[in-house]
């Protein structure tokens, strides 16, 4: 792997983390030399991101017609974004693994894209997106505990216009996540680690 992406991936994790600000992104060198004094003090949790897998295979099942599919992808989605920015921002507080962690299992969804993400000093949610999330892991959960009817057309026509809904949510989730973790700054960081 070349030298300019693997700066970009420890300046990504830096940068999400709150290792790295603003200042330090002025030019490469001081980069590269603030990168190089934080890299002996810093534990690295390399973690593959299939965020943007999951979101491909509910398009998929959505086009074949497999609706109940791509709900449980899109819900899938959710979870996993919510997560990660949850996750940056505990970081960012210093907040230890275990209370991550707990936090991470003992919220609801409905806590995760409301009051948590308020306390941490994310953004909010737009409500209209934070109510698809919600509609789609109340699909999902019927859906995977066989709470619901599968045979039912008018059902489907409505599950159908739920998996549209869900793919435009989960466009803005990925740009809410980006923004969030990055701060605006990922075009910058792609375009300074290149150099």
């Amino acid at each position: 792997m070349e030298e300019s992406k693997i700066l970009k991936l420890i300046v990504d994790a830096l940068y999400k983390d709150g290792l790295l600000t603003d200042e330090d992104l002025q030019n490469r060198d001081t980069l590269k030399d603030k990168v190089f004094k934080l890299l002996p003090d810093v534990h690295f949790d390399f973690v593959l991101d299939h965020t943007s897998d999951l979101v491909s295979t509910a398009r998929a099942f959505g086009k074949k017609g497999e609706v109940d599919k791509a709900i449980m992808f899109y819900s899938t989605f959710f979870e996993h974004t919510l997560n990660d920015i949850i996750i940056n921002a505990c970081k960012r507080r210093k907040i230890s693994k275990k209370n991550i962690s707990e936090i991470l299992k003992y919220s609801s969804l409905h806590s995760k894209t409301g009051w948590l993400l308020h306390l941490l000093e994310v953004p909010s949610i737009l409500e209209s997106h934070r109510k698809i999330i919600s509609k789609v892991a109340e699909h999902r959960n019927s859906y995977v505990h066989y709470k619901y009817s599968p045979d039912d057309e008018k059902k489907h026509k409505l599950v159908e216009l739920l998996v549209q809904s869900a793919d435009k949510t989960a466009i803005y989730m990925t740009q809410f996540r980006s923004r969030y973790n990055f701060k605006a700054k990922k075009r910058h960081i792609e375009k300074i680690t290149k150099q």
